[in-house]
């Protein structure tokens, strides 16, 4: 819980997000990411318009197929 409420604090994620470019869970911690740092981040809302956004019906729908389709191309 301790390791928890210390990885959990803004500063932290903060840190976090300059070093592996992820984008923090904590709200406060993006106003202490440096503007460089936040234009590169997946949660910036000019990224978030270009990503691809995971479509669960699509896969429980075609999810054995492309699974068998994955299988095959491993093989």
């Amino acid at each position: 819980m301790k390791f928890i409420n210390f990885a959990l604090q803004p500063e932290r994620m903060a840190e976090f997000a300059r070093d592996f470019f992820s984008g923090p869970s904590v709200a406060a911690a993006l106003e202490l990411v440096p503007e460089d740092v936040k234009r590169r981040l997946p949660t910036n809302p000019d990224n978030l318009k270009r990503m691809a956004r995971f479509n669960g019906e699509w896969y429980a729908q075609n999810g054995e197929a492309l699974s068998k389709q994955w299988d095959k191309w491993l093989s």
